[in-house]
């Protein structure tokens, strides 16, 4: 959602300084590192931080919904690893009309056997 545009005066070292609801609004405090990318429209702001080849990583503790995401895609991946060929068949695939096809009609079966 886009708010309406506000001005702030750039100081004499070059800093501005941004508006305490903005602050508020994007979990923002003194300290955070912020990126800056020009685009067609001006400047944007992000949290993220642009990584060089000339700089170290440093390490931060990421957010816990940062890290719950990073488990659960460990985990899908450990189950891909575990699980990698275990359907394989000398079949070839019919097609997916097919595949559709057979999938409605054991859907249909289903359903008259719930009946």
């Amino acid at each position: 959602m886009v708010g309406a545009k506000r001005h702030v005066r750039i100081a004499a070292q070059g800093q501005i300084a941004l508006p305490a609801d903005f602050l508020r609004k994007h979990r923002l405090k003194a300290g955070d590192e912020v990126a800056l990318e020009e685009t067609d429209q001006g400047v944007l702001i992000t949290r993220e931080e642009p990584m060089h080849e000339e700089q170290e990583p440093h390490h931060q503790t990421p957010a816990s919904a940062d890290l719950a995401r990073r488990r659960r895609t460990a985990a899908a991946l450990a189950v891909v690893a575990r699980t990698a060929g275990a359907l394989q068949s000398d079949i070839p695939f019919p097609g997916i009309d097919a595949e559709r096809a057979a999938a409605e009609a054991a859907m249909a079966e289903d359903a008259r056997r719930e009946r």
